[in-house]
């Protein structure tokens, strides 16, 4: 209802309207879950499913039933700003996961939270990847399928190529001939088996030339 004659609200899903009968400013409560649509379409300030929310997937669900609002479907760069595309919060969570952003940023992902931003801005320990079509992305170093697995700091790829890894995180080498991060502890074993495999090759050379001089001891002594 709205007004001072307590006017019904023309959406019947809606429980309190204002400027005019079909502005919803707040969904009822019901058992087949109604949202009440922000933005600027057409069907804005209007309650809707979830399913006709998430159409599209520039809108998503919010869960979250305020006393002033109940609960709403926003579109995704309201909560993820210059996101094109997203899903719903997800558990523990109070902002949507962006899935796509506006076509000049990238879709950086740290610890399970996403943003959008400026290609300057994916730096040091991330770099970007162009993809026109499925969305920008900033990647980390160490992506285990753009990137350089293990790797901590990275310069950008050149076209399709992989990126340069400067640094590894802690526990791996930088090997720089083939950009990649080689476990210390393999390193180790590795020097360990050489270390094993030179002290081998000694000890034969050693029990050979034994050998032969006591042979020619006891050739000569046989003799004399």
């Amino acid at each position: 209802y709205f007004g001072a004659t307590c006017t019904a609200c023309t959406d019947q899903n809606c429980a309190t309207c204002d400027g005019g009968a079909g502005k919803c400013t707040k969904c009822k409560a019901t058992v087949d879950n109604k949202y009440l649509k922000k933005g600027d379409t057409v069907d804005a300030n209007t309650c809707v499913s979830a399913s006709a929310c998430t159409t599209g997937v520039l809108y998503y669900t919010d869960d979250t039933d305020t006393t002033e609002s109940g609960k709403t479907c926003k579109k995704c760069s309201e909560s993820v700003t210059n996101c094109e595309q997203c899903t719903a919060p997800g558990e523990g969570k109070t902002k949507p996961t962006c899935t796509k952003c506006s076509s000049s940023n990238y879709l950086k992902t740290v610890d399970g939270t996403t943003t959008c931003v400026a290609k300057g801005d994916c730096k040091d320990d991330f770099f970007p990847v162009d993809d026109g079509s499925k969305g920008n992305k900033c990647l980390s170093c160490g992506d285990t399928d753009a990137g350089i697995p293990n790797c901590a700091k990275c310069n950008p790829p050149t076209g399709n190529a992989k990126p340069i890894c400067t640094a590894c995180v802690s526990g791996y080498t930088l090997d720089s001939q083939t950009n990649t991060c080689v476990s210390s502890s393999a390193n180790r074993n590795a020097l360990s088996t050489g270390a094993i495999a030179g002290i081998s090759v000694a000890a034969v050379v050693v029990v050979g030339g034994l050998v032969g001089f006591l042979c020619w001891w006891f050739i000569c002594r046989g003799k004399a």
